[in-house]
C-alpha cells in the first residue's frame, strides 16, 4: 500500500480521536474507558464497567453548572460549647476539589446562587454522655432538614445526612456542633468530618 493510504488512515483515526475528545472535553475519561498507558502518539484504552465514566459526566455537568467540592477534616480535633445553645464549627483543612466554591477554614463560600446539594458526615465522641446536635448552618442560620441529633459518649459516634439548601451568592456553609449544656467533644479518625457540596442547576 502507498504511504499516501497510510497518511489519509492516520489523518482519518486523529480526526475521530479528536472528535470524542472534544466531546467529552476530557481526553483522559471517554465514555466506557480507562487510559492504561501512553505510547507516542496514541493512548491504549482498557474498558471499565462505566463508573469511571459517570463520574467524569457528573462532574463535568456540575463544573458546567458552576460549583462541586469536596472537603474534609484530616486528624483529630477539638470541639467546645461552653454556652448552651452555641455552636462549635468544624474546621476544614483539606479538599480534594473546588470549583466554584471557596474554602474559608469552618466555610464553604459559594460563588454563584442556585439549588446545592449538600452532604456531611462527620465521627466524634465526648468523655461523658452527652446530647448534642450536628447540623449544617447558612451563615450561621440553621439549614432545614440537616440537624442530627445524638447521644454522645466515650465510644465514637458517627453522623451525616444530606440535604437540598437555596444559597444565594457569597453564603457561607458550615458544619456545626451544639448542644444544650456545655460539651467537650473530639472528632476522631483519619478523615474525621467531611462535607460535599453540588450546585444541580
Amino acid at each position: 500500500m502507498s504511504r499516501t493510504y497510510f497518511r489519509n488512515l492516520k489523518a482519518d483515526l486523529d480526526g475521530a480521536v479528536k472528535n470524542r475528545w472534544e466531546r467529552f472535553e476530557r481526553p483522559d475519561e471517554i465514555r466506557g474507558f480507562t487510559p492504561r498507558h501512553s505510547s507516542g502518539a496514541a493512548d491504549i484504552w482498557t474498558e471499565n464497567d462505566g463508573t469511571d465514566a459517570a463520574k467524569a459526566d457528573e462532574e463535568t455537568a456540575a463544573h458546567e453548572r458552576g460549583a462541586l467540592g469536596f472537603v474534609y477534616a484530616d486528624g483529630p480535633q477539638k470541639l467546645s460549647v461552653t454556652v448552651p445553645g452555641d455552636a462549635a464549627a468544624i474546621q476544614f483543612n483539606s479538599h480534594t476539589v473546588l470549583s466554584g466554591l471557596r474554602l474559608c477554614g469552618e466555610d464553604v463560600i459559594a460563588d454563584k446562587p442556585g439549588i446545592y446539594e449538600i452532604g456531611y458526615y462527620i465521627s466524634l465522641k465526648a468523655s461523658c454522655a452527652v446530647r448534642v446536635v450536628i447540623m449544617l448552618q447558612a451563615n450561621g442560620r440553621p439549614i432545614e432538614g440537616s440537624a442530627v441529633e445524638r447521644t454522645l459518649d466515650e465510644r465514637e459516634s458517627a453522623v451525616g445526612t444530606s440535604v437540598l439548601a437555596a444559597l444565594k451568592e457569597n453564603d457561607a456553609v458550615r458544619l456545626v456542633m451544639t448542644a444544650g449544656t456545655a460539651v467537650n467533644a473530639e472528632l476522631t479518625g483519619g478523615v474525621s468530618a467531611s462535607m460535599s457540596i453540588k450546585k444541580l442547576d
